[in-house]
């Protein structure tokens, strides 16, 4: 479900292309889509802080 590129990576285009689905079904104007971009930019900065074993 996070795996939206489908190429078996979580990265940060994963998380772009959720948002920008959820920007489009919700129907958000800028300053909404801008705030919720950023707050997708702040779950990636956690998930790598958490999450990377490189």
């Amino acid at each position: 479900m996070l795996d939206q590129t489908g190429d078996g990576y979580l990265d940060w285009p994963d998380l772009a292309a959720m948002a920008r689905e959820l920007a489009t079904r919700l129907d958000l104007d800028e300053p909404e889509e801008t705030r919720l971009y950023e707050a997708f930019a702040a779950w990636w900065r956690e998930l790598q802080a958490a999450l990377d074993t490189e």
